[in-house]
């Protein structure tokens, strides 16, 4: 399967459940932050509080199995159907390799049929293509 080339006009038309950017900060990173009143750059902003001493003696003495919500990813997944006509925003690493075994995790685990991605290399779009092509029924690309 060959990944279709969008123009800048139909970047963001429907057509695809998960779009795919990379964290480094280029027009289309900034153009989709805006559209979404900054969530990109809020989500990754964000840091975690460990939580406050009072509570896991709490836990302690409740003895209640505290529960570790970090994780191995190194990408960052929103949810954002309310802002375009897609489901998810998939942020990934620069690292090539790294970046195409968090998209193919995310699309295993979301189960979705369809991909965009956002300035993608060539050579990041030729490996995506070979390794999803199976089982997606579209991958597209913006420039």
């Amino acid at each position: 399967m060959n990944a279709d080339k969008l123009t800048a006009e139909t970047a963001f038309d429907a057509g695809a459940d998960l779009w795919v950017l990379s964290e480094a900060q280029n027009g289309w990173w900034q153009n989709i932050d805006f559209r979404t009143g900054f969530l990109l750059s809020h989500c990754l902003l964000f840091q975690k509080k460990e939580p406050a001493s009072r509570l896991e003696a709490i836990l302690t003495e409740t003895q209640i199995k505290r529960i570790n919500f970090s994780s191995d990813a190194k990408s960052l997944l929103l949810g954002t159907e309310n802002h375009f006509f897609n489901k998810w925003i998939l942020i990934v690493p620069d690292e090539m390799e790294l970046a195409i075994c968090e998209i193919s995790t995310a699309c295993d685990m979301l189960k979705v049929h369809s991909i965009r991605l956002f300035s993608p290399s060539e050579d990041l779009l030729k490996k995506l293509s070979a390794r999803l092509s199976a089982s997606l029924n579209r991958i597209s690309f913006v420039e």
